[in-house]
């Protein structure tokens, strides 16, 4: 593969719709802010409508606070609010990366199919139709993966990361060290387990074009199949690649349970402390069961968002099988060039090879030398068992591929 980052070369599909990410970058602002405001109205429940703490900031001059009546007909207005806006906000972020995704999707689709038929003839011998399908409708979401991964994601969980720990900090700077403490356990856990996610991911995509390739080739062939009783050998080999592909689904499956169960681990780990740390803080009057209750809501959404982003390598693993796959096809060279100054002239009829070798795969030759000559006006006859390399001697002379 030429290009130093394939990853790169993928992201340059988002770059078609610098309005649409303009868009998303907007609404995901403030779908963070009504993120960071939701846990707000459970302290001004638990503090001053429950507790006996004194009416402070915002809410000592809203009308009819004054009364634990009407502050908690303010706790429950602003929470429907909150939870409105959040909602609408949501809808109209899914809305809007739905249309850029897939747009980025299906123009990353036609390249490939571009490019798959620029392939020569020995690529499509060495993959079966099957094999390029899935490359091209399946294999092509990787390109949103990616994006979805290196952009989108990043980009949502950094904001909100940032905001979370600035309130953190606010209400009680010790909980927030600790908080952020088990951090480098999470990008540890991550980076040991990302080279085992992309083998299983590796493993999973193989299998799946073999399984593909296989199906489209009996179902396409399935005259042949018929007429030669060959129905149970391909079912034979269906069974068999079934069994490989459910082999490599119950290894993708336990490299991501043990993954997410070392991440875990770690986040269940780092709850129970501040829990522990929190409640002592409580007792000791340094902080206010809503201000615990607050931190703790921070601290979960925090986690998640961090284990988001610590898993960003894992995730990228996980999808490079498919990214090579698509960077196979886009970025091969051609594999017939022509040289610089060569026209077409008139046919002249003479074919002429002469100890000819060639192979679909490295390795692998089906020709071994072949020579012969087949002079103007003459009538020559290429006679062989199946497989013995006459189309692919046909192939040579059309050009379809070179020797």
């Amino acid at each position: 593969m030429s290009r130093a980052s394939p990853y790169g070369f993928l992201l340059r599909y988002a770059r078609q719709d610098a309005w649409g990410w303009v868009a998303i970058f907007v609404i995901t602002l403030a779908s963070t802010g009504a993120s960071l405001l939701a846990p707000w109205p459970l302290k001004v429940l638990v503090d001053q409508v429950l507790g006996q703490s004194a009416r402070s900031g915002l809410t000592s001059w809203l009308p009819g606070a004054g009364t634990d009546t009407g502050l908690l007909t303010w706790v429950v207005v602003a929470t429907l609010m909150v939870f409105t806006a959040a909602t609408v906000l949501d809808l109209v972020l899914t809305f809007l990366w739905v249309r850029v995704g897939q747009g980025m999707v299906w123009r990353h689709a036609g390249d490939l199919f571009a490019a798959v038929q620029r392939r020569s003839l020995a690529f499509h011998q060495r993959n079966g139709v099957g094999d390029t399908m899935q490359r091209v409708m399946g294999d092509c979401w990787a390109v949103h993966t990616v994006v979805d991964t290196l952009l989108f994601s990043p980009l949502h969980n950094v904001l909100l990361t940032g905001g979370i720990l600035a309130l953190m900090w606010a209400l009680d700077p010790v909980l927030t060290v600790v908080a952020v403490a088990v951090v480098p356990a999470m990008a540890w856990a991550s980076l040991k387990m990302g080279g085992r996610v992309r083998r299983a991911g590796e493993l999973r995509r193989r299998v799946l074009g073999q399984l593909q390739a296989l199906l489209h080739q009996s179902l396409t062939g399935m005259p042949v199949v018929q007429a030669f009783g060959q129905e149970d050998r391909v079912h034979a080999s269906f069974v068999a690649l079934s069994a490989q592909a459910v082999a490599a689904e119950r290894r993708t499956a336990l490299v991501g349970s043990v993954n997410g169960l070392l991440v875990g681990l770690v986040t269940t780990g780092g709850q129970a402390v501040i829990v522990f740390l929190g409640a002592r803080r409580v007792l000791t009057g340094d902080m206010t069961v809503g201000s615990l209750l607050v931190f703790l809501a921070y601290l979960w959404t925090l986690q998640a968002s961090l284990t988001s982003l610590a898993g960003i390598y894992t995730a990228l693993q996980g999808v490079r099988p498919q990214v090579d796959r698509v960077m196979e096809v886009l970025d091969a060279a051609p594999e017939v060039v022509d040289g610089a100054g060569v026209l077409a002239g008139r046919a002249a009829g003479h074919v002429r090879l002469e100890e000819v070798v060639f192979s679909y795969e490295a390795g692998r030759p089906v020709l071994h030398g072949v020579s012969f000559e087949a002079l103007p006006g003459e009538l020559v006859a290429l006679v062989g068992a199946t497989g013995a390399g006459k189309s692919t001697i046909a192939g040579l002379v059309m050009r379809f591929f070179d020797p």
